[in-house]
């Protein structure tokens, strides 16, 4: 495990984005995270990075990623922003999102894995569910959900929806059913970025088994997705397709171009649903 960890690396730096030369991501990001903590160092590092919503709001994403083998978390690395989440974060500020179906901003919003609720976050503030609707940002790690419900305190006066934490261990029913009473009893759209990694390969059938019962209910699920080994990887693909979910790949004209012309960045993004529901 401790191999794999080198394999999520956050991203340490992102030019601020010019918006005249880049007019269809209004989302501004700028990065200025403080060095980590030394190996020796045992406190927690608070990393702060200014996430912008438009048109002016901004969000302030409080990180705290240690050097301790966990990445500050007891269960998996979520407690620092990561590419993935910079480059979906990015997308649901474009025009991209509403390009979405239509049923997709019908109800509430559930994002998996979530890490500091970055993108949860990016969905309440730029878009609100129909009452009694909300977006729910989940983790399965305790500090995570403390990480997440920090986050969400401290940016409510950015947000144009109503945003909870909730706790949603993957493949556990108990906490997926808390999650729909939490969102207003039912969730139309489902996002997550960098679940489908190699040191989470051991859960890949219990998210596979949440997304695909999240879908089944009629969920659109968008997930974004950094390619590290692939072979492996795609284990989760194949795990959705076999429980009757399509994946597509969104096309790289909707990424920023960040995220498509270096290789050590490049992140795939992907649209997922029933086929049932989709025929």
């Amino acid at each position: 495990m401790e191999n794999h960890q080198q394999q999520l690396v956050p991203h340490s730096y992102i030019p601020t984005f010019d918006t005249q030369s880049l007019p269809h991501f209004p989302l501004h990001l700028s990065l200025h995270p403080p060095p980590l903590p030394p190996p020796s160092s045992k406190r927690e590092a608070i990393l702060r990075r200014s996430l912008p919503s438009p048109p002016s709001a901004h969000l302030l994403i409080e990180q705290a990623r240690e050097t301790d083998g966990r990445g500050g978390t007891g269960l998996g690395f979520g407690a620092a922003v990561y590419p993935a989440a910079v480059c979906l974060s990015l997308l649901i500020s474009s025009p991209y999102f509403h390009l979405l179906p239509p049923s997709a901003f019908s109800a509430g919003v559930v994002d998996l894995g979530a890490g500091t609720g970055v993108v949860g976050l990016a969905v309440a503030a730029r878009h609100s569910p129909p009452p009694p609707f909300r977006v729910v940002v989940t983790d399965g790690d305790e500090k995570s959900c403390g990480l997440i419900a920090s986050n969400i305190r401290g940016n409510r006066s950015a947000l144009k929806g109503e945003a909870v934490p909730g706790r949603l261990l993957w493949g556990n029913r108990e906490d997926e059913n808390a999650c729909v009473a939490a969102a207003g009893g039912r969730i139309s759209l489902v996002v997550m970025s960098d679940v489908a990694a190699l040191v989470y390969r051991e859960y890949f059938g219990d998210l596979v088994d949440t997304v695909a019962r999240f879908a089944e209910d009629g969920a659109v699920c968008l997930f974004s997705y950094q390619p590290r080994e692939v072979a492996v990887e795609a284990e989760f693909f194949r795990g959705l397709e076999g429980r009757g979910v399509s994946v597509e790949r969104v096309g790289n004209e909707h990424l920023h171009p960040d995220f498509i012309a270096v290789e050590e960045t490049r992140i795939e993004v992907f649209l997922a649903r029933s086929k049932a529901r989709s025929s």
